[in-house]
């Protein structure tokens, strides 16, 4: 019986000030068409999901995905709502305050089951929902032909003090480091193959153009930001937003880079210039031969 003084005390608090500013709240909740809300909300969110995956650019990917996720937690917050300002969770409360003092735990823990359970369920699909759509996003972003690479969280290769380092191009078993920044890795003729450069927001990046021997564009790459022509590719793979692998038609991988972190990148390509012919980036003898006098070799 300890428990009475406690159960009538949240009685009193219910009753008097919790139902009042609950209810309050009811004609936000309950008019004349806010049966069609909930569904419309719901409807919505998933038809920007679906928009989300019909488009190929990052940013038409991203602002779908978000407008998903919005338009989901709106249907959250107003079932959410319409729930607990309903006539039948407010008779069940009425139920409580009249029942006998011996009945009232019974009513009492009711009432919290009657309450929690359909919380809990709207959050399940909430969350069921929210992770179905960013993995759906996730997939169709990494399966495009465009997109960003960015930053990883791999630990960096070579751990080398070497003062006034900007970023570490490495490849595949040996890297260089620049210590000012735009460089040029490589130059063909007078045009700038092969750059890094700094982003405004932190990190490096880099730019790089690949050519299939018939002189076609197979990929390009600026600041990070790349493009593939899927017309002269026989695939491509995104096994995560770091990594962009190409391969040709001939089953050969062109081309390989890794964002690592924020100040190393890995570049592995097999590239062909009419002035330079075939020329495969990676391995020790390709970075001398690419290295400059601004850069190091690790």
């Amino acid at each position: 019986m300890a428990m009475v003084p406690t159960i009538h005390t949240f009685l009193r608090y219910m009753r008097s000030m919790w139902w009042p500013t609950v209810f309050a709240f009811k004609p936000w909740f309950h008019w004349k068409y806010s049966g069609v809300v909930i569904p419309t909300l719901w409807v919505t969110a998933l038809a920007m999901a679906t928009f989300g995956i019909m488009f190929d650019t990052p940013d038409e990917i991203g602002t779908f995905s978000l407008l998903a996720y919005l338009f989901f937690g709106g249907t959250w917050l107003y079932a959410c709502g319409f729930f607990i300002t309903s006539d039948w969770l407010r008779n069940v409360a009425r139920e409580i305050q009249s029942a006998s003092t011996e009945g009232r735990y019974t009513a009492l823990a009711r009432f919290c089951l009657y309450i929690t359970t359909p919380f809990l369920t709207m959050t399940s699909v909430l969350i069921a929902c929210v992770l179905f759509t960013h993995r759906a996003e996730q997939q169709h972003r990494l399966s495009t032909f465009s997109g960003v690479l960015a930053p990883a969280d791999d630990p960096t290769i070579y751990c080398k003090p070497i003062e006034g380092a900007q970023g570490i191009v490495v490849f595949g078993a040996s890297a260089i480091q620049f210590a000012s920044m735009p460089a040029t890795i490589l130059r063909v003729g007078k045009e700038d193959m092969i750059t890094m450069d700094r982003l405004e927001g932190g990190g490096i990046s880099i730019s790089a153009k690949i050519y299939s021997e018939d002189g076609r564009i197979v990929t390009k790459v600026l600041k990070n930001a790349f493009d593939v022509n899927r017309n002269n590719i026989f695939k491509e793979e995104r096994p995560d937003d770091s990594t962009l692998i190409v391969i040709d038609q001939h089953d050969q991988r062109v081309l390989y880079i890794r964002y690592r972190n924020k100040y190393e990148i890995q570049f592995d390509a097999r590239l062909w210039y009419p002035e330079l012919g075939l020329f495969v980036c990676h391995g020790v003898a390709s970075t001398k031969y690419l290295y400059k006098l601004y850069g190091e070799i690790l």
